[in-house]
C-alpha cells in the first residue's frame, strides 16, 4: 500500500477551537489552535497550509477530504515549487481527495495584520491602519506558549495599541510551531503558519495583511514571501506580503512618529529571563541603532540599557538578515557622520572574518547536542 500523510480538521461548534491532526507515517501530529473569540470555521485550505510541509519533507502525497477553492488548489503546485526552489530537501507532492467548489463570501468583511508590536508589522499597520480593522496577535509562534508572563505583558500592549486607534484586538494560540520545527525551520514554517490561522478565520475576514521583512532587491528564501503569500488567497480571501517598498531606517522613521509605538514597541526574540527587550541581542542592537539615527531611542522606553558601542563590535552576524540589517544601518552611519564610534564598532562587527563565526556556530551547535537544552522546554 502505498504511505501518503493523511490530514484532517475539526472545529468546535462556537469556533473557539481548531484541531488538525497529521497521520505522518503512522505517527499522529495534532495542531491545536485556540481562541475566545470563536470566530474559527472548518477550512479545508488552513488544513492544506498546516500539512504542505510535513507532506513535502517526508515527500509524501497528501490525502485530504474536503471541499477546496478552486483558487487556492490551482496555485498548490506553484506555492510547492517555490518552497523545493528555496530548500530541496522539500518535495513537490500529490493532494488527494479534495473536491473543487465556488468558495462561500465572508460574512464579515474585516481587514487584519498580523500583529506583534515589531517594527514590521507596526510599520504595515501605522500606513494602513484606515483599512485595517484588526490586530491578529498569534501566541507560541516567536513566544512560547509557556512563557505566560510574557505573552500576557504582550497582549496587554497590543490591546492598548488597537484601543488607542479604534481596533479590534484578536488573540489566537497554536501549538504548530512545535509540531513544525523539529523537522522543518521556522523560518520555513512560520509563512504556512500564518497562513493556516487566516483561513480559519475566512469567514469573517476578506484579507490579511503579512508584514515584509526586507525590501524587494534584499529578499531571503523563507516562507513567507512576496512570491508565495499571494498565492495561499481564495476567490474571497486575500493574503497580501506588505511593505517592500521600505528600508528597515524608514520604518523606524515612521514608527517614530507615534508616541505609543515608540512606548510599545518590541523586538527581542531571546527574551532572557521574560525581557521584554533585552537590548543585547543582534535584532534589539540593530533597531537601537535604528532609533538612534533617526533621533528616537530616548523616547523609546521600551528599551531601557543605554546603547553600547562595545556590544555592537561583538555582534556575530552569522546570518543574512542581521547582515543586510547591518549593512543598512552601516551606509546610514556614514552618512550621518555623527556617531563614529557607533560606525567603528558596527565595521569591527562587519569585518570580522566569517571562518570565525561559522566555526564558533559550529562548536555552539555540537555543545547543544551533547547538553540539549530547548528554550521551548
Amino acid at each position: 500500500m502505498k504511505k501518503v500523510l493523511y490530514g484532517q480538521i475539526k472545529v468546535s461548534e462556537l469556533g473557539q477551537f481548531a484541531k488538525i491532526e497529521l497521520n505522518v507515517n503512522g505517527h499522529i501530529k495534532t495542531i491545536e489552535y485556540k481562541t475566545k473569540a470563536g470566530l474559527f470555521s472548518e477550512s479545508t485550505e488552513a488544513l492544506c497550509a498546516a500539512a504542505l510541509l510535513p507532506g513535502m519533507i517526508n515527500n509524501l502525497p497528501i490525502q485530504l477530504h474536503g471541499k477546496i477553492s478552486p483558487q487556492f488548489f490551482e496555485s498548490l503546485d506553484e506555492i510547492q515549487a517555490i518552497f523545493h526552489e528555496f530548500r530541496p530537501r522539500l518535495s513537490p507532492v500529490q493532494f488527494l481527495g479534495l473536491t473543487q467548489v465556488d468558495m462561500t463570501p465572508p460574512i464579515e468583511r474585516r481587514v487584519g495584520v498580523f500583529f506583534s508590536a515589531g517594527i514590521d508589522s507596526f510599520f504595515t499597520f501605522l500606513k494602513r491602519q484606515d483599512e485595517i480593522t484588526d490586530l491578529i496577535l498569534v501566541r507560541g509562534f516567536d513566544i512560547p506558549n509557556q512563557e505566560i508572563e510574557l505573552l500576557e505583558q504582550v497582549s496587554k500592549v497590543v490591546h492598548q495599541i488597537a484601543e488607542s486607534f479604534g481596533k479590534r484586538v484578536l488573540e489566537i494560540e497554536s501549538n504548530i510551531r512545535s509540531v513544525l520545527e523539529p523537522q522543518i525551520p521556522w523560518i520555513y514554517g512560520f509563512g504556512p503558519a500564518l497562513v493556516s490561522v487566516g483561513h480559519l478565520l475566512s469567514a469573517h475576514f476578506s484579507r490579511l495583511y503579512i508584514a515584509a521583512g526586507h525590501m524587494q532587491d534584499e529578499i531571503l528564501p523563507a516562507g513567507s514571501h512576496p512570491r508565495i503569500d499571494p498565492l495561499w488567497s481564495t476567490e474571497h480571501l486575500e493574503f497580501i506580503h506588505d511593505g517592500l517598498e521600505a528600508t528597515r531606517l524608514q520604518k523606524i522613521a515612521l514608527i517614530s512618529e507615534y508616541d505609543l509605538a515608540l512606548k510599545t514597541l518590541r523586538v527581542c526574540y531571546l527574551n532572557p529571563n521574560g525581557a521584554y527587550n533585552c537590548c543585547r541581542c543582534e535584532k534589539c542592537l540593530r533597531t537601537m541603532i535604528g532609533l538612534q539615527l533617526v533621533g528616537a531611542l530616548e523616547r523609546c522606553t521600551t528599551f531601557d540599557e543605554k546603547l553600547d558601542p562595545s556590544r555592537v563590535a561583538r555582534l556575530e552576524l552569522t546570518n543574512g538578515d542581521a547582515r543586510i540589517y547591518a549593512k543598512q544601518n552601516f551606509r546610514a552611519l556614514q552618512a550621518s557622520g555623527a556617531y563614529p564610534e557607533l560606525e567603528a564598532a558596527l565595521q569591527t562587527a562587519l569585518e570580522r572574518p566569517a571562518w570565525k563565526l561559522h566555526l564558533k556556530k559550529s562548536m555552539r551547535k555540537a555543545y547543544a547536542r551533547i547538553f540539549p537544552r530547548s528554550r521551548f522546554k
